[in-house]
């Protein structure tokens, strides 16, 4: 549908010649919706709102003004007729014209249908996922991960370059406690076959024992500082857990089809951060508190104070964070900068680029936090010094195998059922996590997370199976095309619907928001479904390779749809 947008904006752009940049008419050109309730005949498929125009104009009856313009505009022999209703001007297709349009598009670009290059010539880093090393990845983790992956191939559908980073928490009080506690009480050998587990168990043992012994608090801070000075021991350790951890991590991400440009650790920009805050040291746009420690007061922002330096010298989160920013900006020159971190550390991250804007660095404006709501657990808060956790890889296993079970049932002679499984499963859960707004928190749940039926990435993945099933029973290719033999309500909105997908891809890239991308695959594949139930594509005689065409163009674009949230469809299910 962007292409026909587009022929709207040119008859616009004709009309008022230079009176609206092409920004501003493009902003006030819509594309109806089909799906649902949102399918109003009587507004036609795209409509342009005139509001602008008629506040140039000074005129308060935008409606008369819509109706005056509608008369004077010079059509395209695509549109049919249009009418203005209200303050609306509405551009009716030639309904043969829009569907062979579509499905030419979908069929000439193929796994490209959707995408643009708006973004063509600019750069977006990402930070995403950044686990604490020490620590299993748990369910609280999926969100950054597969958001951050999922904006990263939005982002690519759109035109733009990226570049995305693992930033694992390999730094910080907690990492001294799992030093001391390996120095202690640490086996090897143990920890080889069971990585996971055996240091989280090493790490719940030690705050344990530090709930009634505070010096050991002190011992952890004590491993910190040696790790930092370089003492070998620490850094032998460090080097072995952080192995360790980073097996177990790409596990887990190998079952969720993710992938990284780049893994690095916040300890490499300790000492970059360390520079750039002496330096703002000097120039008096950093201060020392009282017991010697360094802050930033942030007032002229509005925000709190915030200490980006230990009073005995060593980093913290915020040190590294400064050093880890501006050695992206020098590395990658980029035009934004993500950051996919929950909400929580919402105020955190404005202090960040306060700090950043206020020690000399304008481009701060140009990083943004992807401020994503919490995953809630029944059983309450999750915690990794008591080992109330879910483990992320629990979470997955739990679902393949449910959907395993489903399959056994239903479809036992597939092939491949393993694999089928395991697309099936896993889609279940990301689909759970990208099909909400990412500023909203999520009520998780076992059931939800293993249900396979509904608004759910397997009702998604069966529509796409069933649309494959067609193709393979009848067995030939979609030959003798026209355009008159789609000549039901249901099979026009469908082929609208389908080419809807260009403008979810813009607008879902333009907010970071998966979920838009989402809801399309969930709405498409109901409208597919209508269609499967009412339109007997078999008996479809002379109109047989019309129909095979829609079949095989929804196949395309829901399958685009899903490669953007990661989530891979079988062809049988």
């Amino acid at each position: 549908m962007e292409k026909f947008k587009e022929i709207v904006i040119k008859i616009l752009e004709d009309y008022f010649g230079n009176t609206f940049s092409r920004e501003e008419l493009e902003s006030s050109v819509k594309i109806q919706d089909v799906s649902g309730k949102k399918r109003n005949p009587n507004f036609g498929e795209i409509a342009y709102q005139i509001f602008d125009f008629a506040k140039l104009c000074e005129l308060n009856d935008a409606s008369s003004l819509a109706r005056e313009v509608a008369d004077e505009l010079t059509l395209d022999e695509r549109i049919s007729r249009v009418e203005a209703v209200g303050p609306y001007i509405n551009f009716h297709f030639d309904r043969n014209a829009l569907i062979e349009g579509i499905l030419n598009e979908v069929e000439e670009e193929g796994e490209k249908f959707g995408s643009n290059n708006s973004g063509e010539g600019k750069l977006v880093v990402l930070d995403y996922s950044a686990p604490n090393i020490g620590k299993p990845l748990h369910v609280g983790h999926i969100r950054s991960t597969i958001l951050g992956d999922s904006i990263i191939r939005i982002l690519n559908f759109n035109g733009y370059k990226t570049h995305g980073i693992n930033y694992l928490g390999d730094v910080g009080l907690h990492i001294g406690k799992i030093i001391y506690a390996f120095k202690q009480w640490g086996d090897s050998a143990k920890i080889e076959a069971n990585p996971e587990q055996e240091i989280l168990d090493l790490y719940i043992k030690f705050c344990k024992l530090e709930e009634k012994d505070e010096a050991l608090t002190k011992k952890a801070k004590k491993e910190v500082e040696l790790l930092e000075k370089g003492d070998l021991e620490s850094k032998r350790i460090h080097r072995f857990i952080e192995e360790m951890s980073l097996r177990a991590f790409d596990r887990v991400y190998d079952m969720l089809n993710v992938s990284f440009d780049e893994t690095t650790g916040q300890s490499r920009f300790s000492e970059k951060g360390k520079q750039v805050i002496h330096e703002a040291l000097k120039k008096g746009k950093a201060e020392l508190t009282e017991d010697g420690a360094v802050a930033v007061d942030l007032s002229e922002y509005g925000l709190p104070r915030k200490m980006v330096l230990r009073s005995d010298g060593t980093a913290i989160y915020s040190t590294q964070d400064i050093g880890a920013a501006i050695h992206r900006k020098e590395r990658f020159d980029f035009d934004k900068l993500l950051y996919v971190v929950a909400t929580e550390q919402e105020l955190y991250f404005k202090q960040l680029f306060a700090i950043l804007d206020k020690f000399g660095y304008k481009w701060a404006k140009n990083c943004f936090h992807v401020n994503f709501g919490m995953i809630n657990l029944p059983e309450g808060r999750m915690s990794t010094r008591e080992g109330a956790l879910v483990y992320l890889e629990e979470v997955l296993n739990k679902s393949i195998d449910a959907a395993r079970r489903i399959i056994e049932e239903k479809s036992p002679g597939i092939p491949n059922k393993d694999e089928v499984a395991r697309m099936v499963g896993v889609g279940a859960v990301k689909y759970m996590v990208l099909s909400v707004d990412y500023s909203k928190p999520i009520e998780f749940s076992w059931d939800r997370a293993l249900n396979i039926e509904g608004n759910s990435a397997p009702y998604i993945q069966y529509s796409f199976a069933r649309a494959n099933s067609i193709l393979e029973r009848i067995g030939r290719k979609p030959e003798g095309f026209s355009p008159e033999h789609l000549d039901t309500d249901i099979e026009f909105d469908l082929v609208r619907k389908i080419g809807m997908l260009p403008t979810a891809v813009k607008f879902a890239g333009l907010g970071y928001k998966p979920h838009i991308i989402a809801n399309y695959a969930n709405e498409l594949s109901g409208m597919f479904n209508t269609f499967y139930n009412k339109v007997r594509v078999k008996d479809s005689g002379e109109k047989l390779g019309s129909r095979l065409r829609l079949v095989s163009a929804y196949m395309t674009a829901v399958q685009n749809a899903m490669s953007l949230l990661g989530i891979k469809m079988p062809r049988k299910m």
